[in-house]
């Protein structure tokens, strides 16, 4: 099994003046990443926490296979997305950051960039 403690910082606000965000995350990792058949794969959605923009999430605990689709490999690419709850419209993509199992395991932080198209943003850091 796979212990994972996250949190982020500087989350962009995407609730504007009348509250803060409501965060949460997912894990998607990345199939076949080499090849025309590359899949993201949902493994992983953490509970929210409502108006915080530094957010600790729980330890997460999962089955190393879960994230890897094999038991040996530090270098499967991970998707983190952070998102904003929302009750009454769609939920808002705060950032996006890919990362593999070995820099995670290393505690890489990472910048959440709001759209994989623009590498020069920082919606905060995960």
């Amino acid at each position: 099994f796979v212990h994972l403690a996250v949190s982020a910082k500087n989350l962009k606000n995407m609730d504007g003046l009348f509250g803060k965000s409501d965060p949460f995350y997912t894990i998607s990792r990345i199939d076949h990443p080499d090849s025309l058949a590359a899949q993201q794969v949902l493994v992983y959605t953490s509970p929210v926490i409502t108006d915080d923009l530094n957010p600790k999430w729980p330890t997460m605990r999962t089955p190393l296979h879960s994230l890897t689709n094999s038991e040996t490999s530090d270098n499967c690419q991970l998707v983190f997305r952070v998102w904003d709850k929302d009750a009454f419209s769609n939920d808002d993509c705060i950032g996006v950051a890919t990362i593999t199992l070995q820099e995670l395991k290393s505690g890489l932080e990472c910048a959440l960039l709001p759209d994989e198209r623009q590498p020069d943003k920082n919606n905060g850091t995960i």
